[in-house]
């Protein structure tokens, strides 16, 4: 009986032990410092970001290959970047699953949180499409999609993917690679995956 019970106990301390924890302050901390860097098509007063981290793009062994190919350090001849292993496992075990973001942003724009739900119903739910999304945040660049970002172990090197859309055929999607310098994190490579 006893025996019973501690390994029931073990499995519910086992199985919080590995549950994934919510999208942690240094992430928001490399979000803010992201979305500081990144160029848009206007300047910026409100970023209107996906509400629910994206879990899409996933770093299996092709795209890990096409992002170190692709590496403005590659392409330039500088040196053949290989993604940290570690790097790797914490990026694709965290975004498992989409996860919740919160308005913990440090960014001087007003930040809109949006589900999917409210875009579809904009763009495809018979909305007015990008003329309605305008009306309703007239001073954004489109919608940012996030992913969860991605951890060496020495906690000095991130990984993310970001994508900016801002009209049906005006959008992109990088792998971003950052490095923390103090206390900011500064964006060293960032590789495109997608535009349309």
């Amino acid at each position: 009986m006893k025996t019973l019970l501690l390994i029931l106990i073990l499995a519910v301390f086992s199985q919080e032990a590995f549950a994934l924890e919510g999208v942690t302050t240094e992430e928001y901390a490399v979000y803010s410092d992201l979305l500081g860097q990144m160029e848009y098509s206007k300047t910026p007063i409100t970023f209107v970001i996906n509400n629910e981290t994206s879990d899409r793009e996933k770093l299996d062994e092709n795209s890990v290959k096409y992002y170190e190919d692709n590496s403005m350090f590659t392409a330039s001849g500088a040196f053949n970047l290989k993604l940290d292993e570690g790097l790797v496992k914490d990026y694709n075990r965290k975004n498992s699953e989409p996860h919740k973001l919160e308005k913990k942003f440090s960014v001087p724009q007003i930040v809109f949180l949006v589900s999917s739900e409210e875009l579809d119903e904009i763009f495809w739910g018979g909305g007015g499409g990008w003329d309605e999304f305008y009306a309703i945040y007239p001073t954004s660049t489109g919608t940012i999609s996030l992913s969860r970002v991605g951890f060496n172990k020495e906690k000095n090197q991130a990984f993310v993917y970001f994508a900016n859309q801002s009209h049906y055929k005006a959008g992109a999607g990088y792998y971003i690679m950052l490095s923390k310098e103090g206390d900011n994190w500064k964006i060293i490579d960032r590789v495109m995956i997608w535009i349309s």
